[in-house]
């Protein structure tokens, strides 16, 4: 494929052939597969190093966004797959879907998409929105709107060279990282809940050593701080984006929270 307008037309069909099966699989599953390939190709077409890795997710609000999405292997933004038909504006979500909004937005690099309708967000605020069809799930490549790719293909251009905001105030940092911070705290708090799991070990060393006194929540809030400004002492020190302290840093905490948490 040599063209993204060769890329949208064989993700809207492979879309919709996945709804004509009529699989037993929660809507948002039959997603997963074609958004993941679309990416792909659209890096092809692009010349970037594009990949998606599917996000573990517990059968709760709690959960991660569906899909990672790396470029040349770095963690560089998110997806957030809906049922097809619900659309992709969280802010008008209602029960379960709006609790999970409100803790993903947090996430500086977000898209939510329902396979025909896509929505770019950095830090909860609307930076781009198209919709490719009415139902791509039940049209196919004949249901795309004219001109549908070049919105899509500014919308992923924009996902894909995402780069951290550079904060210039005290302030300005501290307002940016206490979302990402209450979403750490939030993970971590889950990952206590489960038995065995090595973040209840190290819980249970932090109090002998540290906090006897602490509960899981505090525990959770002193790791959530702890892991964030290490990551930025890090970067103080001369880190860069691509340094081996961030990637160590990310990955520790990705085997002790759980898989696909980084």
């Amino acid at each position: 494929m040599t063209d993204f307008a060769e890329v949208l037309r064989a993700y809207a069909d492979a879309l919709a052939m996945n709804f004509r099966l009529h699989v037993v699989a929660q809507p948002e599953d039959q997603l997963k597969a074609p958004v993941g390939n679309l990416l792909r190709a659209f890096g092809r077409v692009a010349r970037l190093d594009v990949n998606s890795r599917t996000e573990v997710r517990d059968d709760d609000v709690e959960g991660r966004p569906d899909l990672g999405v790396t470029v040349t292997r770095l963690l560089t933004g998110h997806i957030e797959l809906k049922r097809h038909g619900l659309g992709a504006r969280p802010e008008r979500f209602t029960g379960v879907n709006r609790e999970q909004w409100n803790r993903f937005k947090a996430l500086p690099n977000l898209v939510y998409t329902d396979g025909s309708e896509w929505s770019l967000y950095h830090s909860g605020e609307l930076v781009q929105r198209v919709r490719i069809a009415d139902d791509v799930s039940e049209d196919g490549f004949g249901g795309l709107i004219e001109q549908a790719g070049a919105g899509l293909e500014d919308l992923f251009r924009t996902l894909l060279n995402w780069n951290p905001i550079v904060l210039r105030t005290a302030r300005g940092l501290a307002e940016f990282i206490a979302p990402l911070t209450r979403f750490l705290r939030d993970e971590v708090a889950k990952a206590l809940t489960r038995e065995g799991g090595p973040l209840r070990q190290l819980a249970a060393e932090w109090r002998a050593i540290l906090f006897p006194e602490a509960d899981d929540a505090q525990v959770a809030d002193a790791y959530a701080q702890t892991m964030t400004y290490a990551l930025l002492l890090a970067h103080f020190e001369g880190a860069t984006r691509r340094g081996a302290a961030q990637q160590e840093l990310g990955g520790e905490f990705g085997r002790i929270v759980g898989p696909g948490a980084w």
